[in-house]
């Protein structure tokens, strides 16, 4: 027997907007949403490859003392538009961010 499962409905953009990276780069620009109103920027490094992932979160994953979602990752939320910086990266795992951070997001 197979359940349905329905996607995570999408919530309005609230006018915030945040840098993300799409694999290439990290010049692109996210319009934030419902709740997400804090910018992020996060790395982790596992030998000699850097995996950079930015995007929109809310001011709750940035506060929490549970910091376990982080686990190896070095980050920073900031506030205003475009705060996360538009740095350019090289590829590699990079084309992970952006599942794990929508995981991030909505598991807060």
């Amino acid at each position: 027997m197979l359940s349905y499962v329905p996607e995570p409905s999408k919530s309005k953009p609230n006018g915030k907007k945040c840098y993300y990276c799409d694999g290439r780069t990290c010049t692109n620009i996210l319009n934030c949403e419902g709740n997400e109103d804090n910018c992020i920027s996060a790395t982790e490094t596992q030998g000699a490859v850097s995996v950079t992932m930015k995007g929109c979160v809310s001011k709750q994953l940035c506060t929490t003392r549970d910091q376990s979602w982080a686990r190896k990752l070095t980050y920073s939320c900031c506030k205003g538009n475009l705060c996360n910086g538009a740095s350019s990266r090289s590829a590699g795992l990079v084309l992970l961010a952006a599942p794990l951070l929508s995981l991030l997001v909505t598991s807060y």
